[in-house]
């Protein structure tokens, strides 16, 4: 009897204990619930989750930080980093330490099946200076297609790849990919580069500057460069990532590259990109990547990335 009530009071305790932090977190635990309901390829635990990677992107580039240091600062304000991952030339708002984080926790690759190997062609759309094609590299990418439009960022990543784009092993792409050739408006956000973006998001607090820059599509890239074949997408271009799908159609169904997709920049996106992808018709399964908590139209969950394979 004695051991009977011991019992029901350490599942007595146990209960509360998860009902106190249910409730610190119920809009997370809400928000996992609906997204897993409404779409069997995310787990709740994905989404429970958020809150930990949150945490750990936090402390990933503190460290970080620590182990970095700034060598030098040329005459237009680029500066020569010194990172655990080596050198690299960086724009003047210093991003490099935020896109390490991102690739210190395998954000793109972190499941067996997303991994890139040996002699891949991989695309790093919307490469910025250049963190993940480095990444791709070490894993063993025969070759890089490293896509970016951002002028600054195009410094860096020329600077940063000089001997891999002379010999071939690197290809810089100076523009965006959309759904198709020409030239769109480009918001240049000087306090934040790796946020400049196609897309007008008239909820951000920075001011952008206007240009305009040209935008190709993947299939385009493919055919002019003659690619004998694409295994590994990753992108993450603020927004404009459904659009690049459709203009990948020709070569999503070709070669059935893996892909790792940026889903956190518009509100529909977890549900608009894989229905893009859904609609090309190239028998791609879905798999939701690590969660994070964004703060875009007052602050929801969302998949930060989701895998097709």
């Amino acid at each position: 009897m004695r051991f009977v009530k011991r019992y029901w009071i350490v599942v007595l305790v146990l209960f509360a204990l998860v009902f106190v932090e249910a409730w610190r977190y119920r809009k997370l635990v809400v928000y996992g619930a609906f997204i897993t309901f409404t779409n069997s390829n995310c787990k709740l635990m994905d989404v429970l989750s958020a809150k930990a990677n949150s945490v750990t992107g936090n402390d990933v580039e503190a460290e970080l930080k620590r182990n970095s240091r700034r060598i030098r600062t040329d005459p237009d304000g680029f500066e020569l980093w010194d990172t655990p991952d080596g050198e690299y030339w960086d724009l003047k708002s210093s991003t490099v330490l935020s896109v390490l984080s991102e690739q210190a926790r395998n954000i793109y690759t972190n499941r067996p099946d997303q991994s890139i190997r040996p002699g891949d062609i991989v695309f790093d759309c919307g490469a910025s200076i250049g963190v993940f094609t480095r990444k791709a590299l070490k894993a063993g990418a025969k070759k890089v297609i490293a896509v970016e439009p951002g002028p600054e960022s195009l410094v860096c990543l020329r600077r940063n790849y000089e001997k891999e784009i002379q010999n071939g092993t690197v290809v810089v792409i100076p523009k965006g990919v959309y759904d198709h050739e020409g030239e769109m408006p480009f918001l240049d956000i000087q306090d934040n580069p790796m946020g400049s973006r196609f897309i007008r998001d008239p909820r951000s607090r920075l001011t952008p500057k206007l240009t305009s820059l040209p935008i190709t599509t993947i299939d385009k890239i493919v055919a002019d460069l003659g690619l004998p074949s694409v295994d590994f997408i990753k992108m993450d271009i603020e927004g404009s990532e459904r659009y690049a799908l459709k203009g990948a159609e020709q070569t999503l169904r070709k070669f059935h590259p893996r892909m790792a997709i940026c889903t956190y920049h518009l509100r529909d996106d977890p549900k608009a990109i894989p229905a893009v992808v859904e609609a090309i018709g190239a028998g791609y399964k879905m798999q939701c990547g690590a969660c994070s908590i964004t703060t875009i139209s007052g602050g929801h969950f969302r998949p930060a990335v989701m895998f097709f394979n």
